[in-house]
């Protein structure tokens, strides 16, 4: 890792691990906990080949919050349908409501997400909440890279070959020989 300061761009979270997402003046640079790893990746700002700025749902994140409201609420209807006292059902209605706002929340507002492609590798920033923060993110890596790659560009260009003087005129062929 080189001693460069460095700038947390963003963190992803999943029931599997945590990664960080750092800028540095190379590239970019993850670092992954994943389960008991640490695993430390770099996507150079050279080796750059896509950026994307796409939104997801998050399906899992969906479907375990649905799970869960429809086991409260399921509750809650056969403890009404029974004739439970009211106070009851209204509880497990509450216990089972704010997931059932959440999934709702998250299919409609959904998630930002900023992935760059490199050759070897890839890093994923995910926004749940700052959108405009994701389009700055986006916008930094773009003009970044484009420096970067432009820079190089510039460096590895080979000199022009000079150009023949307009008094040069190539040999013509040999004429044809009739018999």
């Amino acid at each position: 890792m080189t001693s460069a300061p460095r700038r947390l761009l963003g963190r992803n979270r999943t029931m599997a691990g945590r990664s960080s997402v750092y800028e540095n003046a190379d590239g970019l640079e993850i670092e992954a906990n994943e389960q008991y790893e640490t695993l430390q990746r770099r996507v150079l700002f050279e080796d750059v080949v896509l950026v994307t700025l796409h939104r997801e749902i998050g399906w899992g994140y969906v479907l375990a919050h649905s799970a869960i409201a429809f086991v409260f609420l399921l509750i809650a209807g056969s403890l009404f349908a029974a004739a439970a006292p009211i106070a009851v059902t209204l509880i497990f209605t509450a216990f089972g409501a704010p997931s059932l706002v959440l999934a709702i929340v998250r299919m409609i507002v959904k998630v930002d997400v900023v992935t760059v492609f490199g050759r070897r590798s890839k890093a994923a920033i995910r926004f749940p909440f700052q959108k405009r923060r994701a389009r700055e993110v986006y916008g930094r890596i773009c003009a970044r890279t484009r420096q970067v790659q432009t820079q190089l560009a510039a460096e590895n260009a080979e000199p022009a070959t000079p150009a023949p003087p307009e008094s040069f005129a190539p040999p013509l062929p040999p004429e044809p020989v009739l018999p």
